[in-house]
């Protein structure tokens, strides 16, 4: 992994917007017309779309561009689907931060 990836730009932004997709069907932004979800329902929805993330990184050897692309569509993508600012700035960093943490070894 390095500075630079070759992932197509188009490949992250479809990524970025399943994932963010997968986030409306799990925690609609207009959840004030029902109930607010608990914050641990909060917590899994967001943990599964980061567990998806982190395998896309490393499937396609993002580098620091690449990441960062990711980060920008999804948390456009959010933007677009109604999310508060407050929602897409947790959701935005909480992905790029565990995507910047190095990969775990398996320990033989």
């Amino acid at each position: 992994m390095g500075l630079f990836n070759w992932t197509p730009k188009s490949t992250i932004q479809d990524f970025a917007t399943k994932v963010a997709d997968e986030i409306v069907r799990k925690l609609p932004p207009n959840t004030r017309l029902t109930r607010e979800p608990s914050a641990a329902r909060i917590s899994t929805v967001l943990e599964l779309a980061f567990k998806k993330s982190n395998a896309f990184i490393q499937e396609n050897d993002l580098g620091i561009l690449g990441k960062a692309r990711l980060g920008n569509s999804f948390r456009w993508a959010l933007k677009e689907r109604g999310y508060n600012d407050d929602f897409i700035y947790v959701a935005t960093e909480g992905l790029l931060v565990l995507s910047s943490k190095p990969e775990k070894k398996d320990k033989k």
